[in-house]
């Protein structure tokens, strides 16, 4: 199985994820010998601890990286280049400059698609996610809520997800989340999703290649031991295609 990987970190210097094309290279490399053949670029934005840009310089930068791998694709060393399927999002963090660019539509959506990653402090009122979520689906845009096993909120009250789910929300988990031996409450938390089918995406959120890798697989391995492969294929092919395609999503159950 293949897979496409929704969140990741490539976009050299501008976050917390590579510093440079080299890095970039390095985890796409490693994220192709981990059976991965799409992966979207999710830079942080709206991120007070970086100097995040807008849509004009992330859609620059995005052009800068894609001519330099198209380039390096004609070496033999790096003609795997040419085999993944490389798209530009954002991963947007809740704050008042992020609620005015989305009533402005000035965010940079999964593919240019009405599809739009979000995450939130981790400890904010849930008050606050609920509001968001109405503003952003009131201009016709689709929360992908990331990393949803990183929230207190959720912890005390999972349930809650399956409203928001039902509302229109995407929930995407992160991978390293799903693999084993993992513990403590985000694991939990995002097992007991998966059992439950309380969840649309699988993604990496890979920064590096040592410490938070672009890595898929670990997940499917772990997960093909309890679930049919029909439904790992929705969470980790299916329906991230679909997103890409700006398309509605299935669920599993």
């Amino acid at each position: 199985m293949r897979f496409v990987d929704l969140h990741s970190h490539l976009l050299p210097g501008l976050d917390d994820g590579p510093a440079s094309l080299q890095e970039t290279v390095e985890m796409l490399r490693f994220a192709y010998q981990r059976r991965t053949r799409g992966i979207v670029a999710t830079p942080h934005a709206f991120q007070p601890m970086f100097s995040t840009p807008g849509p004009v310089e992330l859609h620059d930068a995005f052009t800068g990286l894609m001519k330099h791998l198209h380039q390096l694709s004609d070496d033999p060393e790096h003609s795997f280049l040419g085999e993944m399927a490389i798209y530009l999002g954002s991963e947007n963090l809740f704050s008042p400059e992020f609620l005015e660019a989305v009533a402005n539509r000035e965010v940079v959506a999964l593919n240019g698609s009405r599809y739009l990653l979000v995450e939130f402090p981790p400890f904010l009122s849930y008050h606050f996610v609920e509001s968001a979520i109405e503003q952003i689906l009131e201009v016709e845009l689709i929360p992908v809520l990331a990393h949803v096993e990183r929230y207190q909120f959720f912890h005390r009250r999972p349930g809650r997800l399956g409203n928001l789910r039902h509302r229109g929300c995407v929930i995407q988990i992160n991978a390293e989340s799903l693999e084993e031996g993992r513990l403590g409450e985000e694991a939990r938390l995002a097992q007991s999703l998966t059992r439950r089918g309380l969840l649309d995406v699988i993604a990496s959120d890979g920064h590096d290649v040592g410490a938070r890798p672009p890595d898929m697989q670990g997940a499917f391995e772990r997960l093909s031991k309890g679930f049919p492969e029909e439904s790992l294929h929705t969470w980790m092919w299916e329906n991230p295609v679909r997103i890409l395609g700006n398309r509605d999503l299935v669920s599993v159950y």
